[in-house]
């Protein structure tokens, strides 16, 4: 998972170099690698377009599955947009958004992907202000699906 994280922030055209990570080395995701690369740099990049520095990425065991963490402290998204953040549909209509462009596949995209690979991918605020795009998949430490 820390590699995929590393590979992720280095590929990224963004400046990275005040993204901080926290992820056990020997943590690993029983996941597709690619798909482990673009859920990861999907919420990247949705950070660094929507949201406000500082931007944290965290992975961590959850039972049998690891929770990836993209947090961020921008505006975050309005109660009543939550749902479409989790929901196969394009990025909500928020005013801090009108302006960026962007097709608003992105979140979807990972949801499918996560789904794909025996997980799930979700949205929560990171209180008290920003976003918290998290996506849970299975580790390779738990039981095979």
């Amino acid at each position: 998972m820390a590699e995929a994280i590393t590979q992720c922030l280095a590929a990224s055209s963004q400046d990275t170099s005040s993204v901080s990570v926290s992820c056990s080395p020997d943590l690993v995701v029983l996941a597709d690698p690619l798909h482990l690369g673009r859920i990861v740099d999907n919420y990247l990049q949705n950070a660094f377009k929507y949201g406000e520095p500082p931007v944290r990425v965290e992975a961590t065991a959850l039972g049998d599955m690891v929770e990836i963490r993209v947090l961020d402290h921008g505006l975050g998204v309005p109660p009543s947009s939550r749902t479409s953040c989790s929901a196969s549909s394009p990025v909500p209509d928020v005013p801090s958004m009108r302006d960026k462009k962007g097709t608003g596949l992105g979140l979807s995209i990972v949801r499918g992907l996560a789904e794909a690979n025996g997980g799930q991918a979700y949205y929560r605020p990171n209180v008290p202000h920003g976003s918290c795009f998290i996506a849970l998949l299975p580790s390779a430490d738990g039981p095979r699906r």
